[in-house]
């Protein structure tokens, strides 16, 4: 999360210990121009506890298209649990579980897709989203998250290791990618030169699920 900011960038080229979702999340940076490939060097951990070197962002590509990291079991059974429900039954779900949240932003901040220099909700003119933990302000602020990594999460499951309350705010984020990827064919960090889902069009996009 630190590799888009000046400060960082200021030392020069970096070098950087990464699991198979930070790999992703280098990719992802660099289709969205905030990474350039002489601005890292990446050294891999594979899911079997192989170091590899990457001198280049090609052979990134090249070892991601392999697989991407999935969710764990757990993650997997409440998935399926919240896939399985209704509608109200769903939206009961997220209503009572965001309810808890405190506003308290860890979620963004442990984001590696979140570097944006001022979000949005540190705005108050005009206030977009209400400061204070509430019922229907916490159901904006983390469904304007996860409309804006839509096509662009990396699965890395940080912003639920940090929430402090333990919400399941990854499966958000998650299934709004997985729908970007059923409807659009994309998906985030396997390639340098990958355009925005969110503004990228096309003659034969699906329009079904457009009510």
């Amino acid at each position: 999360m630190y590799l888009t900011k000046h400060e960082v960038k200021h030392f020069g080229k970096a070098a950087i210990v990464a699991s198979v979702p930070v790999m992703r999340t280098i990719l992802q940076l660099c289709s969205e121009n905030q990474l350039k490939e002489d601005d890292v060097l990446t050294l891999g951990i594979t899911l079997e506890g192989k170091f590899l070197e990457f001198p280049t962002y090609r052979t990134l590509e090249n070892f991601l298209a392999n697989g991407v990291q999935p969710l764990t079991e757990s993650d997997k059974e409440l998935m399926a649990k919240i896939d399985a429900m209704s509608i109200s039954e769903r939206w009961n779900f997220w209503t009572a579980e965001l309810s808890k949240c405190i506003k308290c932003y860890a979620c963004r901040s442990s984001c590696p897709m979140c570097y944006c220099n001022r979000c949005m909700v540190d705005y108050n003119q005009p206030q977009w989203v209400s400061v204070p933990s509430t019922e229907i302000g916490n159901i904006e602020w983390h469904l304007m998250r996860a409309m804006h990594l839509a096509g662009r999460c990396v699965n890395c499951g940080e912003c639920g290791r940090a929430c402090p309350v333990d919400l399941p705010i990854h499966l958000l984020t998650f299934k709004a990618s997985e729908e970007a990827k059923i409807n659009f064919s994309a998906v985030a960090g396997l390639s340098m030169a990958m355009p925005s889902t969110l503004s990228t069009y096309k003659p034969n996009d699906k329009e079904n699920f457009i009510k």
